[in-house]
């Protein structure tokens, strides 16, 4: 996120509808990461053999551990909602500062009815 400079509240509006048009083209998101990972099998003559690499994805915020693996064709998928769901929570949190921002300023008014 980048640090916050609007100089007047129409910069900082003009801003937060921009914010708002960015995660509303979105689309569908998941919060979480998602990774790759491949498992190694010892046969019984010794020799090793590595299986193909399969995806997981771990959900954010569900209080405990919640995975499931991905089939192959969904993997990309998946993976463009994972970094679209980034985005959203970086946008969300400047979206967060602009309204308190104008919020705050709307306060100092010397009309609390606008607020």
């Amino acid at each position: 996120m980048k640090t916050f400079s609007c100089n007047s509240p129409e910069a900082a509006q003009k801003r937060l509808d921009a914010i708002r048009f960015q995660m509303e083209g979105l689309g569908p998101i998941i919060l979480g990461t998602l990774s790759r990972r491949t498992q190694t099998h010892t046969l019984k003559d010794g020799t090793k053999k590595k299986g193909p690499a399969t995806s997981s994805l771990k959900l954010a915020g569900t209080g405990n551990r919640m995975t499931m693996r991905i089939p192959r064709p969904c993997e990309n998928l998946v993976a463009k909602m994972v970094s679209d769901g980034r985005k959203w929570l970086a946008l969300d949190k400047e979206c967060r500062v602009l309204t308190s921002y104008l919020a705050a300023l709307g306060a100092l008014k010397k009309t609390t009815r606008d607020a």
